[in-house]
């Protein structure tokens, strides 16, 4: 029995020992696959720099596009806008124009009425004041 489990303990140890055999190719294809993994890494890092920079300048580039588009809009909004307030101004300004026009014709108006009536009463008055002596020399002096 102690012979047996000898032999077998010899048999495993021919079979590690032969797989420990293989192990320096094995390591061996490991190291040149991770030499060229490691080298696809570089490649990717160079790769993704000059992407990344690229796509920076194409946001730049459209950002300064958009900002430029939309300056010249909001440009065209303000001569727009612009006009639209001196057009407003000068129909405000013709419609108070019309406005002091009507307000000084009925001002001259209403003078002429006054002026009118003044003489009337003026006239009135002249009249009174006539009949009132009229009626003095009439009647004699007041006692």
């Amino acid at each position: 029995m102690a012979q047996s489990s000898w032999v077998e303990r010899l048999e495993r140890l021919e079979v590690r020992v032969t797989e420990l055999e293989g192990l320096p190719a094995r390591i061996e294809r490991v190291e040149h696959r991770l030499t060229g993994v490691e080298s696809q890494v570089l490649q990717l890092r160079k790769d993704m720099v000059v992407e990344f920079s690229a796509v920076r300048k194409e946001i730049k580039s459209e950002v300064k596009a958009c900002k430029d588009e939309l300056r010249g809009e909001i440009q065209a909004c303000r001569d727009e806008l612009r006009g639209e307030i001196q057009v407003c101004k000068d129909e405000l300004r013709a419609e108070i124009d019309t406005v002091n026009r009507t307000m000084k014709a009925g001002f001259e108006h209403v003078h002429e009425v006054i002026e009118e009536k003044w003489r009337h009463t003026l006239v009135l008055h002249e009249d009174l004041v006539g009949r009132i002596k009229t009626l003095g020399e009439h009647f004699g002096p007041p006692r």
